[in-house]
C-alpha cells in the first residue's frame, strides 16, 4: 500500500473535506445572519410599538373636533 493510500491524503479525500469544512463555515455564516435577522425584527417591533404607543397618547390628549 501507498501512504496516500493508508492515511486517505488523496485528491478526491482532501477535496471532500475541503467541501465539508466549506459547508461548515457557510453553516456558521448562515447562523449569525439569521441572528442578525432576528434581532432586526425585535427592533423593528419595539419601534413599531413605540410608534403605536405614542399614537395613541397623542389621539388621547387631543380633544375630538365636532
Amino acid at each position: 500500500m501507498k501512504l496516500e493510500e493508508i492515511d486517505g491524503s488523496d485528491a478526491a479525500t482532501q477535496r471532500v473535506k475541503a467541501l465539508k469544512d466549506e459547508a461548515k463555515r457557510a453553516k456558521e455564516r448562515a447562523a449569525q445572519v439569521k441572528a442578525r435577522a432576528d434581532t432586526a425584527v425585535a427592533t423593528l417591533a419595539a419601534q413599531r410599538a413605540m410608534k403605536l404607543a405614542t399614537v395613541v397618547r397623542q389621539s388621547a390628549t387631543v380633544p375630538p373636533t365636532a
